[in-house]
This record gives C-alpha cells, structure tokens and sequence, in this order.
C-alpha cells in the first residue's frame, strides 16, 4: 500500500519559510533531524515545497517533531473513508472476559510516500531542507489510509476476537485459553508485517481494560469514572453538590459507584445541550434494543424525550411530590390549553387584519422613486445622515427589475460607492407634478459704473492738437482715480 496525495487541480506548490525557534530548541531539532536519516525516513530535498516545522511535547517530557502542512491540507482532496463508530465497536465485546492491549510503535513509518508525491511533504528547516519517503502524521488523508491498512492486515479476525481502532489493538477472549491462541495469531501477524508494538502502553491477561474512554469487563461496558468526573467538574453547581455530598444539606443526591452523580435515582448533567442529547440517544436506543418484540410502542419515547414540548404535558409520578398534588397539576393544565386557544384566536384575528391591510408594492421600468435614508443603512452613511437629514431623496429613476423585491436605480456620480440595486421597503412612490419643477429666469448680472467726481482737468499737445482732460474720482473710500479724455 501507498500513500498517495491528490491535490485540488490548478494549483501549483506553496513553500513557507521556517519558524523561529529557541536555541535549546534548535539542539534538539537537530538530534531528531539526524535520527530521522539515519533511520532513512526523510532524505535530503529540492522540491520547492516546504513547510515550517515545529517540537511538540509530549506527555513523557520528551518532544515530537511535527511538520506544519496547514497550507498543503487546504490543496488536498479529502478522503470520504467513514470512520467506525465506537457505539459499533463495542457491541462485538458481548460475552469476552479477558482482554489484551496493544499499542503500535510508528505504525505510520511501514507506508511509503507515493513516488510521485515525495516532494510534496518537504520541509524546511535551519538545517536543510528534507522530505519524507514514508506517511507522516497531520497530512490530510493519512488517518483514513492508516485505519484502511490496519484493517486489511487484521480483515480475517475482525468482529471475530480482534478489535482495531487507529492504533490500538483489542484481543478480547472468552477463556484463558482463547486469549492465549489468539495472542499467538495476532503477534504473529504483526512479526509478519515488521510492526513493533511499544511495550510500555502495552497490556496483557486483563479482567478489566481501558479502552476508547470506556471500562470493559465480563460484567459490561461502563464509562471511565475519571472521564466522568472531569465532566462533572466543568459544571459550577454539580462542583458545589459533590462538595456537600455525604451531609444534610446533600439532599436527594448522592455519587454512585460508577462515579455518576444521581438525584432520587435520575443522572444528573452539566448545562450541556450535546451532552444531554448525546445521553438521551444512549438510552433511548438501550430501551429500543430491550424492547425488540414491541419497539413500536416504545418509539413515542423518542419524541418525548428529544423534542421541545408543544403540548403542556405534566410529569407525574405517583408518591414523588408531597407539595404539589395531581389534582393541582390537572387545572394547570387546563388553564394553560385555555391561554393557548386565546393567544391563538387573538394572533388568527391580527394576521387577518394585517393580510387585508396589506397590498404589495410594485414599480415599473421607467418610474421616478425616493430612497429612504437611515442612519444605519448604507445609504445614510453615504449621506452622513443627522437628526435634520431628509428623510427621503431623490427622485431617482427606476432603471430594472431584480426578482420581485429588488430594483436596479439611475444614482448621480455623488452616489457612486453605493450599490444600485435596493430593497422595495426602501422606495418610497414620487408622483411627477409638474409644479415641482420651477422655471428659472434669466438675470443680468452687469451694472455700469458711474463717476463720483471730477477732481482736475489738463490739456495735452499730441502730434500739433490739443486734448482735454479730466480726472475722474470712482471710488471715494479708496481714493481710486483714473485719467479720461474729456468727451
């Protein structure tokens, strides 16, 4: 089998430089670079690829070298491999008593990388610029190619004593006896593949195993009571309950060996939509496997307990209130059905009134509206609307129909950032009146300027003639005066 990576057709290779890392950062990354060639899982590169790389730690204290191919998983085309459902899984678990674990050592390093796509998982680092031959983990597609590789090695014993889910391995047995030959089959067929389990999460000869969050024995499946707690702890109230627990003012509640916290027998959950829908599956499916010869009648069940009340139902069992009787909760009620026929006479009689009221509004190609201008709308943010502002404007000319709300309209240059196309609820209807348009007449503007007085006269020779002239003041707060001949 091969690892194979389809990109998205038209795109062309994407390269990121490197990030910045700490000096004692960089010792390590060179130490894990130099294992990762001498077991001859990278090699040396010149795709122009690249991704940056980054160390992750892990739980041990120890470090994980991890290629950030965020930019690369954007350009893959996803795989639609459907993963197996752990509620699934678990039903094969019926009747097994002993159970074995195991966890694989770098099961991804036994793919190889298609040869055609090496290039495509390069990365960069301070060090060089390397590639890997071999599947790595975070590539879009490689859990889906892990669990169909795990599947095939392990198809024959599937559903029959062997469990797998990604990396980790469930032999579950009946009897000692089984256990042993179907560990016999199992670590055979790993031997087979060359695959290495890690020793230190492995586990052997259980009457009891963790496995995928749940607790399994002969006795049945149960839920981790440290994955429930942790739950519990997420919710202020149920933090404060636990804490009472054991005293007076406990009430009703009390924490079951299964580490569930319960109220007069019923589960108590955090103010979680999903996780109370996630339990509510659970049970009803329970009671549906139960019921097999009658689950027809216990399908109401669903509806009740999934969906919203529409109908004013009352729960009521017998000896639980000493407050409240059944007798009380009956005229409820009725008054409650009382208040909904009213509230629904009232609301028929308002929408009848509003549907005769109402008339649709339509305009033609051609026609003159107002725009309607708000404070919030584009369009008063383009006009900077104030409290004085218009509240209309226009008119403007309707220049197309877009569907049956929408109208496409002619705006002026001072409009041009807006969108011409606007809602019908925000036209307004302009009747053309033709004593709106008012006829502007022409005014002359030029006047003739007129001397204040004649301040000094003189007479001037020119070529053997004599010309007379005079002083004219035309400005007396400036003192402006200009010679002119006399005529």
């Amino acid at each position: 089998m091969e690892f194979s990576i389809d990109l998205v057709p038209g795109v062309g290779p994407v390269s990121v430089a490197p990030y910045r890392m700490a000096p004692a950062v960089l010792v390590e990354l060179k130490g894990q670079l130099e294992d990762l060639l001498k077991k001859q899982l990278v090699q040396p590169s010149v795709s122009p690829w690249g991704a940056p790389v980054l160390l992750v730690k892990k739980k041990d204290g120890g470090s994980r070298l991890c290629v950030d191919h965020w930019q690369l998983n954007k350009l893959t085309i996803k795989n639609k491999y459907p993963f197996s459902r752990i509620d699934d899984l678990m039903d094969q678990l019926k009747g097994a008593s002993v159970f074995s674990k195991i966890d694989w050592r770098s099961g991804y390093h036994q793919i190889r990388v298609k040869e055609g796509d090496v290039s495509k998982t390069a990365f960069r680092t301070r060090y060089g610029h390397y590639e890997y031959v071999v599947m790595l983990f975070g590539v879009t597609n490689a859990l889906a190619v892990f669990i169909d590789f795990m599947n095939m090695i392990f198809r024959p014993f599937l559903d029959k004593f062997v469990m797998v889910f990604i990396d980790d391995i469930l032999i579950y047995s009946r009897t000692p006896e089984e256990q042993g030959e179907h560990l016999r089959v199992v670590l055979e067929i790993l031997k087979a593949k060359q695959l290495y389990a890690k020793l230190s999460k492995c586990e052997f000869w259980l009457d009891e195993v963790k496995f995928l969050g749940r607790v399994i024995s002969a006795e049945g499946i149960a839920v981790d009571p440290a994955k429930v707690k942790s739950v519990l702890l997420q919710d202020v109230e149920l933090v404060k309950l636990l804490g009472l627990l054991g005293t007076e003012k406990a009430g009703g509640f009390e924490l079951g060996g299964d580490g569930i916290l319960r109220y007069k027998g019923r589960i108590c959950l955090p103010h979680d939509a999903e996780l109370k829908k996630a339990v509510l599956e659970d049970l009803l499916r329970a009671c549906v496997l139960d019921h097999l010869g009658s689950w027809e009648e216990v399908l109401p069940l669903i509806e009740f307990a999934c969906r919203r009340c529409r109908t004013p139902l009352c729960w009521y069992q017998d000896g639980e209130s000493l407050v409240v009787g059944s007798e009380l909760i009956l005229q409820t009620t009725e008054k409650v059905k009382l208040i909904q026929e009213r509230m629904k006479t009232t609301q028929s009689r308002q929408k009848a009134y509003a549907d005769k009221r109402r008339k649709p509004l339509e305009f033609s190609e051609g026609e003159h509206v107002f725009l309607k201008v708000t404070q919030t709308s584009g369009m008063g943010r383009a006009l900077k609307a104030r409290k004085v502002t218009p509240r209309f404007v226009g008119p403007y000319q309707i220049i197309q129909r877009v569907g049956p709300v929408a109208y496409r309209l002619a705006l002026p240059p001072s409009l041009s950032n807006l969108h011409d196309v606007f809602h019908v609820s925000q036209l307004r209807k302009y009747v053309h009146d033709s004593s709106h348009v008012v006829e502007l007449d022409d005014v002359d503007l030029t006047f003739e300027k007129l001397p204040v007085a004649v301040v000094d006269h003189e007479l001037k020779e020119l070529r053997g003639k004599s010309i007379a002239l005079v002083k004219v003041l035309w400005d007396a707060a400036t003192g402006k005066a200009t010679w002119e001949v006399e005529q």
